[in-house]
């Protein structure tokens, strides 16, 4: 991982970075099949809670296909994408962000395969928790690097229960009020436990779990994979995926998890309040990596002539080099990210930024 003030301060160079397109789909969660009933890459989906006060939870389709934006999300050239959550537009956003008590609110990201799709060509992708301790931080990572391939069948099947039943909740009956499923992209939907929403509400029981024995909280996929943040708190993004052996799964052998990376940066999504609006600021940043100051081999130049790394390269990507290759050695280094150094806040370098546009207009 390059030190924070460095990645930070890049954020803001213009030409750094790819701007990231969403491709629409049908507005299902994880979109694990089409209509046709073919296989299709899992979606991104966010989703607010608060489990405390008003105990409501709000959840958007990002309309991001996972496995696009798993090439895109990983360029050395570096890469962002920005969406805007509007009150003023969604009603389900409206309804949570009025009733929640800020303060408690958390945020993930994740996406999956829940379609019961051959066990190998599973996959999750998720945020971890950050709460700024870096004690926490690597104990989240540790548990998650500690979930067997088994685990992660079973982990799916679970956050797939959820997800189904999110799909096929009926407004004023399962849920308050939903979109998912009626727009081309972006649906959203607000539930309410003090509304019945049981099934659709995000506590222990639709699994976002505490770590302590029947705890409401926000980790999830049996709680293996703690994920959620706090508004202003920016997270990694990992895929998991299982081990394989021969081609097939190795059930006992620990999943295969890969960062959204590139040789010297750290791929990380955020969400903030927009200090001049009602609205919101969900981000992904990547800073670009400087190829011409990390390789001094030509094992190393011939690497980058292939990046960026492909949907299905997944840990092929940590080949062997020259044992000279600076590039290379950075970008295998054995150290986990939550064990050098916390994110920082994510909502800071973002909200310098806008404060500094908002200056610079008025200068104008």
């Amino acid at each position: 991982m390059s030190p924070l003030h460095t990645r930070l301060r890049n954020i803001g160079l213009a030409g750094l970075f790819v701007t990231l397109q969403a491709t629409a789909h049908a507005a299902i969660l994880g979109a694990a099949l089409n209509s046709d009933g073919t296989n299709q890459s899992p979606e991104l989906f966010l989703v607010l809670f608060d489990q405390t006060t008003s105990k409501t939870s709000y959840t958007l389709n990002l309309g991001i296909d996972a496995a696009n934006f798993w090439v895109q999300g990983q360029q050395d050239t570096g890469a962002s994408l920005f969406r805007t959550l509007d009150p003023a537009t969604d009603s389900a956003f409206n309804t949570f962000i009025s009733g929640a008590n800020l303060s408690n609110v958390r945020w993930l990201i994740t996406g999956g395969t829940f379609d019961g799709r051959a066990e190998a060509d599973r996959v999750i992708y998720t945020t971890q928790t950050n709460n700024n301790s870096l004690a926490d931080q690597r104990a989240f990572y540790d548990r998650s690097h500690n979930v067997t391939s088994s685990d992660m069948t079973t982990a799916l099947s679970s956050m797939g229960t959820y997800v189904k039943t999110l799909n096929g909740a009926r407004p004023g009956i399962d849920i308050v009020q939903s979109t998912i499923g009626t727009t081309s992209r972006g649906g959203s939907a607000f539930a309410s436990k003090p509304a019945g929403n049981t099934v659709t509400y995000t506590d222990a029981t639709t699994g976002f779990k505490g770590l302590a024995t029947g705890s409401d909280g926000s980790c999830i996929y049996q709680a293996f994979f703690c994920a959620g943040n706090p508004l202003g708190v920016s997270s990694w993004f990992y895929k998991v995926m299982p081990s394989l052996l021969d081609g097939e799964v190795d059930q006992a052998a620990l999943v295969v998890i890969d960062e959204f990376d590139n040789v010297t940066a750290d791929g990380y999504w955020g969400l903030i309040k927009d200090p001049n609006s009602s609205k919101y600021v969900l981000s992904y940043t990547l800073a670009g990596a400087n190829p011409k100051t990390l390789v001094s081999t030509d094992d190393g130049r011939t690497r980058l002539s292939f990046v960026d790394y492909s949907a299905q390269s997944g840990i092929a990507r940590l080949i062997g080099v020259a044992a000279d290759d600076v590039a290379l050695q950075a970008s295998v280094s054995a150290v986990p990210e939550p064990g050098q150094w916390g994110l920082m806040l994510g909502g800071f370098s973002l909200l310098a930024a806008l404060r500094r546009r908002t200056v610079t207009r008025g200068s104008l």
